[in-house]
């Protein structure tokens, strides 16, 4: 599970498919947040302790694409 925090601090869960190249995708329904809360650089964190922060690619119907980069590890 990941939690997606958008610029206006609102938490989704989600489940988390990450690659190590901080990409992959978030499975969930897309129709959770507004469309202008998926864009520009969003923060995910994971149940693991690692930040980093994403942008989102692509919106599909029951998962968001993006990429990222880590930012740190608590």
């Amino acid at each position: 599970m990941a939690r997606l925090i958008t610029k206006t601090g609102q938490r989704a869960e989600m489940v988390c498919d990450m690659s190590k190249e901080r990409s992959g995708k978030l499975i969930c329904d897309p129709n959770i947040l507004a469309l202008a809360d998926l864009q520009g650089v969003l923060m995910l964190e994971t149940d693991d302790g690692g930040r980093c922060h994403i942008r989102i690619t692509s919106i599909g119907a029951d998962h968001l694409t993006f990429a990222g980069r880590m930012v740190e590890s608590l």
